[in-house]
């Protein structure tokens, strides 16, 4: 690989497994810092054996990665000029923010920079516009981005007739696919994979007193 500079990459995809590559933008001004945030799921233990206050682990929760990028349309980057902005903003939408119709959803996305390859979906998302032609035109936008990483569910599971599960659980009046995955994974949008797993062809039909099998995370 020849050396040089290494651009910032956003691409999207039409799919949670990352297989059906849509359109990529790369950023014109790579980012000073970025931001990865872990979160520890814990509770409360219900177990009084302990005599201290250490609480009980649940699960790991979301990955976050977080950074601001700048786009200039001053001119002073080769190739820009004033239309510069509104343009790269309209392809990070694309990308990032529109609204796909076939998944009902914005994009999944893929972040490559480096040694940084993370796979989410948008999560937050703010243009704050510093500079102005005389006309009015914005002419440099700074974007604060942040993305949580899809759930890693252990596909291995839900394409094999493996036990090795985390637990199962008896569903109760009112529970669907949806909302138990909402529950225990904070993500409903892996329902659609713990229903393969058992056999559901509803997401969201009341399934009160079914045993149904949960995924562990990895």
């Amino acid at each position: 690989m020849q050396g040089g500079l290494v651009k910032m990459s956003l691409t999207a995809y039409g799919d949670e497994s990352f297989t059906n590559k849509l359109v990529s933008i790369d950023v014109l001004i790579n980012p000073d810092s970025y931001k990865i945030s872990k979160d520890v799921n814990l509770s409360d233990s219900k177990q009084q054996k302990s005599s201290n206050n250490a609480q009980h682990f649940e699960k790991y929760g979301k990955e976050t990665l977080s950074f601001s990028i700048v786009f200039d349309g001053t001119g002073v980057l080769p190739g820009t000029n004033s239309s510069t902005v509104k343009d790269l903003v309209n392809d990070l939408d694309v990308v990032i923010y529109n609204y796909n119709g076939n998944i009902q959803r914005p994009n999944f996305v893929v972040i490559n920079w480096g040694d940084l390859l993370f796979k989410g979906q948008l999560s937050s998302y703010s243009l704050n516009y510093t500079l102005f032609s005389p006309n009015g035109d914005p002419l440099r936008v700074k974007i604060d981005l942040s993305f949580v990483n899809t759930l890693k569910i252990d596909r291995d599971l839900v394409n094999s007739n493996s036990r090795k599960l985390s637990e199962l659980i008896k569903a109760k009046e009112g529970d669907n696919v949806t909302s138990l995955c909402d529950k225990k994974y904070s993500d409903a949008l892996v329902a659609p994979l713990v229903a393969k797993l058992n056999e559901l062809n509803s997401l969201r039909k009341d399934i009160a007193g079914t045993l149904l099998k949960l995924p562990k995370i990895i």
